[in-house]
C-alpha cells in the first residue's frame, strides 16, 4: 500500500490580506481575486451534425466515457444538441442546487480526444491567466464548501453562466498555480490509491462474510454431516435431519398493517428502501406522524421480525429487529417476516441473507428498471432449517464471526471517511493559500 507522507506543520505565506469574500477569508498578499468572467468564458462549441461521438458524463465529480451505442441511462434521440468539450475544460452540474446530497458537481476534462456532454451542464474555457488543473481544484474546493448551493434561482435552484460569471476566482501567479496543481495531483493520487485498496479490502471482507453465512445456513457446523437430496433443484443436497419448507409454512408475512383509519397523530419511525444498507437498518428519520407519513408507510414491525425488500430486489435490502424503542413501520416495498414456532428469529434473518436465497428472490422478480417480487412468489420460496438447538448453535457461531467482520469493516470504512475528509481539507487549504507548498 502506498505511504502518505504528511507534514507535521505546513508553511504559511509571508503575508496575507483580506480577500473581501467571507467564505474565502484571508489570502496571500500577492494573490488576486477577480470575477470568473474576466478569466473564463462559457463553452459554446456545439456538436454540429453529430460529428463527435465520444460520449462523456459527469459522475461523482469525474468525467467518464460512456458507450454511445448502449441503452443504459437516459439518452436523447440525437446528440446534435450536446456540447463539445476539450482537454482542460471544467464542467459543472448546476441544477437541483437545493439538494445537498448531490455533491461533487465539478469535473475536469482529462481526455486528449474531444468529447460530447449534455448542454445541461456548464463547461468553461479558461484564459491564459489560469492553470486548468489549479482552477479545477479551486472550484472543487468551493463545491466541498457548498458555495454553489445558495447561488441558484428557480424552483430547482439552477445556475447558468449569466449568474455564475460573478463567482470570485483566486489567481496566484501562473507558476504558483502550476506548483499547487502538481502538488495536489501527487498527494490526491496517493490518497486515492490508499482509498482504493481499502475499498477492495471492504469488498473482500463482505464476500468472506457472505461466504460464512452461506456455508452455515446451507451445511450447518458439522463437517462430517451426511447429506440427502432436497428435491429442490436450486437448493440441492441438505444435511440429513434438516427440514425444507416454503417460507409461508414457517413464518407469517406482513402480519399486521396500519389501516387508513389510523389515528393521524400516531407517531413512529419509518423505514423505506433507502434506510436499509445491506443487512443493517440505518439512516432513519426522526419520528413522524401517520398524517404526515408517506402512503407506503404501512407494514408494522415487531421485535424478532426480519424485513426484506420486494422492490429493487437487487439492492438486497434486509434488516433484523432484535429490539425496538418505539413504534416502527416499514414501507410496503418490504415484506415483514415473523418466524413461526419452528424457527428462531435470528436464524431466519441469516437465511434471508444467503446468496442462494437472494438469487432466487432476484430470479423471481419481474420488471427491468424496477424489478419486484410479489408476496405470493416470495412466500412460495423454500428454506431449509435444522432443529432449534442446532439453529441456536449456528446463530451463536455467526454472531461471533459476523461481529468480527463488522468490526474490521467499520474500522476500514471510518479510515476511508477520514482520508476523504483530509483530502477535502488539503485541497481547500492549498488552493486558498492557507498553506504554502
Amino acid at each position: 500500500m502506498p505511504k502518505l507522507q504528511l507534514k507535521k506543520e505546513y508553511k504559511k505565506y509571508p503575508e496575507y490580506k483580506n480577500s473581501g469574500v467571507e467564505w474565502i477569508g484571508k489570502i496571500p498578499k500577492d494573490w488576486d481575486v477577480t470575477p470568473l468572467r474576466s478569466v473564463a468564458f462559457e463553452n459554446e462549441q456545439n456538436n454540429i451534425e453529430g460529428k463527435c461521438n465520444n460520449l462523456l458524463s459527469l459522475s461523482y465529480g469525474k468525467i467518464i466515457q460512456k458507450d454511445i451505442d448502449s441503452n443504459e441511462g437516459l439518452l436523447p434521440e440525437s446528440f446534435n444538441t450536446y456540447q463539445v468539450i476539450n482537454k482542460g475544460n471544467i464542467v459543472f452540474r448546476l441544477t437541483d442546487l437545493q439538494n445537498d446530497k448531490k455533491s461533487l458537481r465539478v469535473g475536469y476534462m482529462n481526455f486528449d480526444e474531444p468529447g460530447i456532454i449534455t448542454s445541461a451542464y456548464l463547461a468553461l474555457q479558461l484564459s491564459e491567466k489560469l492553470n486548468s488543473k489549479f482552477t479545477y481544484y479551486l472550484f472543487h474546493a468551493y463545491d466541498i464548501q457548498k458555495v454553489y448551493y445558495g447561488m441558484g434561482g428557480g424552483v430547482r435552484q439552477t445556475l447558468d453562466f449569466s449568474n455564475f460569471k460573478y463567482l470570485p476566482t483566486l489567481i496566484p501567479n501562473i507558476n504558483e498555480q502550476e506548483k499547487i496543481a502538481n502538488y495536489l495531483d501527487e498527494k490526491i493520487a496517493t490518497i486515492d490509491q490508499i482509498i482504493e485498496k481499502k475499498q477492495k479490502l471492504i469488498e473482500l471482507l463482505r464476500e468472506k462474510r457472505t461466504a460464512v453465512i452461506n456455508n452455515a445456513v446451507s451445511k450447518g457446523l458439522d463437517p462430517k454431516a451426511e447429506y440427502v437430496e432436497s428435491d429442490v433443484e436450486w437448493i440441492g443436497k441438505i444435511p440429513k435431519g434438516w427440514n425444507i419448507e416454503k417460507i409461508k409454512r414457517v413464518s407469517q408475512m406482513n402480519k399486521k398493517s396500519l389501516s387508513e383509519n389510523t389515528d393521524p397523530d400516531f407517531s413512529f419511525k419509518y423505514f423505506d428502501i433507502g434506510s436499509v444498507d445491506g443487512e443493517e437498518a440505518s439512516n432513519i428519520e426522526n419520528e413522524i406522524t401517520f398524517e404526515k407519513a408517506p402512503s407506503r408507510a404501512r407494514r408494522v414491525v415487531s421485535v424478532g421480525d426480519s424485513i426484506i425488500a420486494t422492490v429493487r430486489t437487487y439492492l438486497k435490502a434486509i434488516a433484523y429487529f432484535d429490539k425496538l424503542d418505539t413504534n416502527t413501520i416499514a414501507s410496503t416495498g418490504f415484506a415483514v417476516l415473523t418466524p413461526g414456532k419452528n424457527l428462531l428469529p435470528k436464524y431466519l434473518f441469516y437465511y434471508l441473507q444467503s446468496d442462494r436465497f437472494i438469487s432466487q428472490v432476484i430470479l423471481n422478480s419481474k420488471g427491468i428498471g424496477y424489478p419486484a417480487i410479489t408476496p405470493f412468489d416470495l412466500s412460495s420460496l423454500e428454506m431449509i432449517y435444522p432443529s432449534k438447538d442446532e439453529q441456536n448453535l449456528i446463530i451463536k457461531f455467526l454472531d461471533e464471526k459476523i461481529s468480527t467482520f463488522n468490526a474490521i469493516l467499520e474500522k476500514t470504512e471510518k479510515s476511508i471517511e477520514l482520508l476523504n475528509k483530509f483530502k477535502s481539507s488539503l485541497i481547500s487549504n492549498v488552493v486558498t493559500g492557507k498553506v504554502k507548498v
